[in-house]
């Protein structure tokens, strides 16, 4: 009965907010279901569409289920007698800092060899746009990297600063006239146009140029490829971050680096990847939504893990089924403390007061919010909503999404009121937070979202639409 009263009520208002005049022309998918899968509103919820970012709610529930919250990469290392041998299993929390602290135990006086394993080498994922390249957001992919493939252009003294350091990257700087920054990561070359200021000031992150390379220039030697592990123990061995650590790292900012990485590591754990690591890695993946979440292998196509590529499609169903399937995990609520919550990373500025959890998204013309939603009658809504090809500014979709947010929450209100605010087992940090221990713990990173130009060329698979779901809803008259 709540159900179907609930339903009732939300009808009219939901529809009305996804109707707004300024989605004219614009494909929208919605749905909104309780924890058992019983939905209360939908609206083309089986039409595929590019979920931006809403894709690394498939690729860190991929991670947490197959290599396990509390798994750590090892990064290891041998000093031989004539070279430096090295394992990259891939590891998104290596640092730079992490690598120098390795390279003054191993290195040698002179030039050695560095020979390294890497789990994979990607580079560019193929279906990355090319205006995106330069950004710190569209990381080159390799499992031998650092400081999330990034590095940072300073002003100071009124000159440009590259910083932790140059990387090889040519600076050319042109003071006066229109402020205007180029960067070519394959030529390694940086144009910084216009006046800069006196005082140390932070100007842009932008992508390392061959990672690896540089990485193994850090313990003073060459590049090249390993292909056996030498037998005996490793020299030393660099542990990084807990798999539960880097979730909430992906998600809350949105890191697309890290959300690479944790998909490309979870597809190779139990089998090497192949040189074409995308198609194996997104095959493997696509076995665990389909056979373990429960998933419709026609809702999907997959192309990286981060949701950059605008070749990949979901539907809000799809998305949704996903959210329930993680809520009943054993590691649901570390799941919990990694979402998105009003206040922090890519919420910041918006639902301010809101109980939602969950995973924004944003290209170009692409905008997505999905995740759960407490009601003051003490239920938890799961919700899913994926729009693309809208005319408007994307600050205007998001304000739509946060308008059907607060409708859902508003009109939600059947029943007795409770506390809304989100409880996990374990101690409380504050309210509706688990308090988080030391392998937990999380440090933010920043916002992120990118604008694509350029020509946009959609793939869909040709089968047919999935067969309708259970559906319990009373259109008002």
């Amino acid at each position: 009965m709540w159900s179907l009263l609930l339903a009732a009520a939300l009808q009219a208002p939901l529809d009305r907010i996804l109707t707004h005049d300024d989605l004219r022309g614009a494909s929208v998918g919605a749905i909104v279901t309780t924890l058992d899968g019983t939905v209360l509103y939908e609206r083309n919820s089986d039409l595929r569409l590019m979920p931006a970012s809403n894709q690394k709610l498939l690729s860190v529930s991929y991670a947490l289920h197959a290599l396990g919250p509390d798994f750590r990469p090892q990064t290891r290392i041998w000093r031989l007698a004539d070279r430096i041998a090295i394992d990259a299993p891939g590891d998104p929390s290596l640092s730079l800092a992490d690598l120098q602290a390795a390279a003054a135990k191993v290195r040698f006086s002179d030039v050695a060899p560095i020979a390294v394993r890497q789990a994979y080498r990607v580079g560019v994922p193929s279906t990355w746009e090319h205006d995106d390249l330069p950004n710190r957001y569209a990381p080159q992919i390799m499992a031998f990297s650092f400081d999330r493939g990034a590095f940072q252009l300073y002003a100071e003294n009124g000159k440009p600063v590259l910083v932790p350091e140059s990387f090889g990257v040519t600076v050319r700087h042109f003071p006066g006239g229109v402020s205007l920054r180029e960067y070519d990561p394959f030529k390694k070359l940086m144009i910084v146009r216009g006046d800069l200021p006196k005082a140390r000031t932070f100007v842009e992150n932008f992508a390392l140029p061959e990672p690896d390379k540089l990485a193994a220039g850090v313990f003073g030697g060459v590049l090249v490829p390993l292909a056996e592990l030498p037998a005996s123990p490793p020299t030393l061995t660099i542990t990084g971050k807990s798999v539960g650590e880097m979730a909430k790292e992906c998600l809350v900012p949105s890191d697309n680096y890290v959300a690479e990485h944790l998909l490309l590591m979870a597809a190779g754990l139990n089998e090497a990847l192949p040189n074409n690591v995308y198609a194996e890695a997104t095959k493997r993946w696509r076995g665990f939504l389909v056979g373990t979440a429960g998933l419709d292998e026609r809702t999907l196509t997959l192309y990286d893990g981060s949701g950059m590529s605008r070749h990949n499609l979901v539907t809000a169903a799809s998305i949704a089924k996903l959210l329930r399937w993680a809520q009943r995990q054993p590691w649901s609520n570390l799941w919990m403390d990694a979402l998105v919550s009003p206040g922090n990373g890519t919420l910041s500025s918006r639902l301010q007061g809101s109980s939602f959890r969950g995973k924004t998204g944003s290209l170009d013309m692409v905008s997505s919010l999905s995740g759960y939603v407490r009601t003051p009658s003490g239920q938890t809504l799961v919700v899913s909503l994926l729009m693309n090809h809208f005319s408007c500014p994307t600050a205007q979709a998001r304000k739509i999404q946060d308008e059907f947010i607060r409708e859902l929450e508003k009109m939600s209100s059947i029943g007795t009121a409770i506390d809304t605010s989100w409880k996990y087992e374990g101690a409380l940090s504050e309210p509706g937070h688990r308090a988080l221990d030391g392998s937990e713990s999380a440090r933010s990173g920043p916002d992120r979202s990118s604008a694509l130009q350029g020509p946009h060329r959609r793939v869909e698979p040709s089968h047919a639409p999935p067969a309708r779901k259970k559906r319990v809803a009373v259109r008002l008259g």
